[in-house]
């Protein structure tokens, strides 16, 4: 599914959202990105949740140390505080990444695929997700959002 409009951000982003992945390789879940531009949200060729940022030369990326098991489900959950890039599996470890700038990706967002090209399809079962532009929530506020996701998905 796709917007025209609501990605482009450059101040902030969180992501969240309940998955059973099921296969694939690299797997979009949430992608606004252009040429090194923008942020995506994936689970790696590694299965594990992937947050880049791209400042339009290079994209900083930041990974969870744990893997997603296959055909299980988990929450994900990525942001930018302004300060770093970090990355969350089901309430479990926060890794971070000093963030770059960032350089707002195209007018649009896509999810399940990259954005505006056809590759790295998910592969899996997507429930409701919560997305915020420009802006991260306070840590109250992700982990009220991050029960909530769980209690609507069952986890």
């Amino acid at each position: 599914s796709a917007s025209a409009t609501g990605g482009g951000g450059t101040g902030g982003f969180f992501f969240s959202q309940p998955v059973v992945v099921t296969g694939g390789t690299t797997r979009t879940l949430w992608s606004d990105a252009g040429t090194n531009t923008g942020y995506r949200v994936r689970i790696n060729s590694a299965n594990k949740l992937e947050l880049s940022a791209g400042n339009g030369s290079a994209f900083t990326v930041i990974a969870t140390a744990e893997a997603l098991s296959l055909n299980k489900g988990h929450l994900v959950t990525a942001w930018d505080d302004g300060v770093n890039l970090n990355v969350q599996l089901d309430g479990g470890a926060i890794a971070s990444i000093a963030r770059p700038v960032v350089v707002a990706g195209t007018a649009g967002f896509t999810m399940g695929k990259n954005n505006t090209a056809e590759s790295d399809y998910f592969a899996g079962i997507a429930y409701n997700g919560f997305y915020r532009k420009d802006l991260a929530p306070t840590d109250v506020e992700r982990s009220a959002v991050q029960k909530y996701l769980k209690s609507k998905a069952g986890l």
